[in-house]
């Protein structure tokens, strides 16, 4: 377990603040957006909860630290994606240290909290020197992140594909989930952060898959259309994730489907206006109505 009297970035001895893993600007977003006004957790999903996961980790000063880079990823590239996707985002040099902190905090609190026997002896040495370089280069003492690089991947809206069986509620995950994960296979681990409509990872075990267009650089770059080249393993993980995201909601109960469906009736303009809305609405159209039904009613009507 960690030890709450020692800051896990600068390693000071200090009060620590109750930091964010996924940051807050995001559960903000999230909830400003959604139909009803409220969100809900993937470990809780019959409660409604105000915000996201938050621990015992940084001191004042490292949390000022990080916000420096949170605040232009919010305002100069989330939001403005949010807001009108397929955009060109230009960014400096502040977007790679605001990726390299987010795979930081996720692997960080996944190591104190939950472990890493799910790892290989190698893949676990490769995480602690992932930790530490990343902690580095946030600190200023090296140039870069070395082989620990940061994949960013600006996601929209799927009108069709070719990809085979697909999950119904695809659209649903790439456009409105938040999450994190700590992916693996015999040769490969990555931090997964997924920040509604964007997908963050972050390289410890690197591989021999291929990437184009997904690297953040040191200092300066584009995101925003253009040719994104990715493994297809990658999108077999993510499709995954999508049936799991899906699998938890649908494993409300019943009181709590009605809470929401009333809730969203209650106001039906702030209900179409939502990016809730828009999420199912782009899954109806790739897969019919019978997609956004909740299963209870897709019985009474087959």
């Amino acid at each position: 377990m960690p030890d709450f009297t020692i800051c896990a970035l600068c390693l000071n001895k200090a009060p620590l603040k109750e930091s964010h893993i996924i940051p807050a600007f995001v559960f903000r977003w999230l909830r400003d957006t959604s139909a009803t006004g409220h969100i809900r957790s993937a470990e809780t999903p019959n409660k409604r909860v105000q915000d996201g996961l938050k621990v015992p980790l940084l001191c004042e000063e490292c949390e000022q630290r990080l916000n420096v880079w949170e605040k232009p990823f919010s305002e100069r590239v989330f939001h403005p994606w949010y807001e009108q996707s397929g955009q060109s985002i230009k960014y400096g040099d502040w977007l790679l240290k605001f990726c390299v902190s987010l795979s930081w905090r996720v692997l960080r609190h996944i190591r104190d909290f939950n472990g890493l026997a799910h790892l290989s002896d190698p893949q676990k040495m490769l995480s602690e020197t992932a930790l530490k370089r990343w902690t580095d280069f946030m600190l200023g003492r090296v140039p870069h992140p070395g082989p620990f690089e940061q994949h960013l991947i600006p996601l929209g809206a799927i009108d069709s594909h070719t990809f085979g069986e697909m999950p119904q509620n695809i659209n649903r995950y790439m456009l409105r989930a938040v999450e994190l994960d700590l992916a693996h296979s015999s040769s490969v681990v990555f931090t997964y952060s997924k920040i509604g409509p964007f997908g963050l990872f972050g390289i410890i075990q690197p591989t021999t898959m291929k990437w184009e267009g997904s690297k953040v650089h040191v200092k300066y770059g584009v995101l925003g259309p253009g040719k994104y080249l990715l493994p297809t393993e990658l999108f077999e993980y993510i499709k995954d994730r999508a049936r799991n995201y899906g699998n938890i909601q649908a494993g409300m109960s019943e009181r709590q489907f009605d809470k929401i469906d009333a809730t969203s009736m209650g106001d039906i303009d702030r209900f179409r206006a939502s990016g809730t809305f828009a999420a199912m609405h782009h899954d109806v159209r790739l897969f019919g109505d019978a997609s956004v039904l909740r299963q209870s009613k897709r019985k009474h009507t087959d």
